[in-house]
């Protein structure tokens, strides 16, 4: 059990094992056309929300809303989509 785990009870039901990484990032790997990625990611803090948690004002229901799940999208993020063919 690592550290961080054992400083955090309530991280301990976050934590995966090796092979389930391996199995995850195999299964993954077209990311937003993959319903495993989405699945994954729900009520996970990803890389691309901590940034916007460490910045976060109270009352961000769209932060929330995020992290649990719930559909986003910008022109930011609808460009990045469409260029995902372009960018492998």
């Amino acid at each position: 059990m690592s550290g961080l785990a054992m400083a955090h009870p309530m991280l301990l039901g976050c934590s995966l094992s090796h092979e389930t990484i391996q199995n995850i990032e195999l299964s993954t790997r077209d990311l937003a056309s993959s319903a495993m990625w989405n699945h994954q990611r729900k009520g996970r803090v990803t890389s691309s929300l901590f940034g916007k948690i460490l910045r976060c004002k109270t009352g961000q229901k769209g932060l929330v809303d995020q992290i649990f799940g719930k559909s986003f999208s910008n022109a930011a993020i609808d460009w990045g989509k469409s260029q995902e063919a372009v960018a492998k």
